[in-house]
């Protein structure tokens, strides 16, 4: 998702458009802009939290074309070939972001993940309050090093991995931090040589991914802060070590653990030679992105701040 949010960003900045991201039908994701802030320079980024009449939208002049008239009612499907895709006339959802294009408005619907991810907080930051909170919490547990393995919608060798990193572990507190129940009464019970740190996220019983169980769940909320609070954990431990699934995928959420965890100036309010200096060097959420030419279509974004 966030790789995604930055790849978008990067566009509109460069064609200078207004953005706006949908998050009306990803409950997951709903709260999630109650827990960020928006750094100078991105007043041009908007976020819809709940389903609104789009069909303003229908009218415009609009890539891809075959969204003509009916921007604010087709149905995606994902492909394992294009990624989302019209469900009638089966076309992919997006358009070549190295191109400059002519039409109104821009319409992008595509997952995948990667190690952009961490350049979302050189545009945002989480607010003051859970700042503080996850400082507060880091400097309570004193010296420790962070474990992320992922075991539910994806599968680790998680057993083989636990084994070969014990010595580095031993007689340390590590902090373990995974999506699995099953993986948490596993390590815990056989590696009792080690001080584990409990994470805040509230195991599924059922061992169901918590993206997943966030949709059936009225406490996505809760699911979504404690997430953030691991991810942040994770990111201010002396070092982050994890593990590639089992068909050799790394987690989006490990990479972007690793990366914040190397650069934790990020972890606060950058200064802006910070993040002038990380944008020089350094992608499945149920997301649209709108693109608006900034000049003609100001009322619109002004509609959705």
């Amino acid at each position: 998702m966030l790789c995604q949010i930055v790849r978008c960003i990067n566009y509109s900045k460069r064609e200078k458009r207004y953005l706006l991201i949908d998050l009306s039908r990803e409950p997951f994701l709903r709260h999630f802009t109650e827990m960020v802030t928006r750094r100078d320079g991105v007043k041009f980024v908007s976020f819809l939290h709940e389903y609104e009449d789009l069909k303003m939208f229908d009218e415009m002049d609009v890539y891809p074309t075959h969204l003509k008239h009916k921007v604010s009612s087709y149905d995606s499907v994902f492909t394992e070939k294009d990624n989302y895709v019209d469900k009638e006339s089966q076309l992919p959802l997006s358009f070549d972001f190295l191109t400059s294009y002519p039409h109104e408005l821009l319409v992008h619907e595509t997952c995948g993940g990667g190690e952009g991810s961490i350049y979302f907080f050189t545009y945002f930051s989480l607010t003051r309050a859970l700042q503080e909170e996850i400082k507060i919490r880091s400097q309570l547990l004193g010296s420790y090093l962070a474990v992320h393995i992922r075991h539910t919608d994806y599968k680790t060798k998680y057993k083989e991995f636990i084994k070969e990193i014990y010595n580095e572990l031993q007689g340390k507190s590590v902090l373990l931090c995974t999506d699995s129940i099953e993986v948490d009464r596993y390590i815990k019970s056989n590696y009792a040589g080690i001080n584990w740190i409990n994470a805040d996220t509230l195991l599924d019983a059922e061992n169901a991914p918590l993206h997943i169980k966030a949709l059936e769940k009225k406490s996505n909320k809760d699911i979504l802060t404690s997430t953030i609070i691991d991810l942040f954990l994770m990111a201010y431990s002396e070092k982050v070590v994890f593990t590639k699934t089992a068909n050799g995928v790394r987690s989006g959420f490990s990479m972007l653990a690793t990366n914040l965890n190397k650069n934790k100036f990020l972890l606060k309010v950058s200064r802006q030679k910070y993040v002038d200096y990380l944008r020089s060097r350094v992608s499945r959420v149920f997301l649209k992105f709108y693109f608006f030419k900034r000049k003609k279509l100001q009322t619109i974004h002004e509609t959705f701040q």
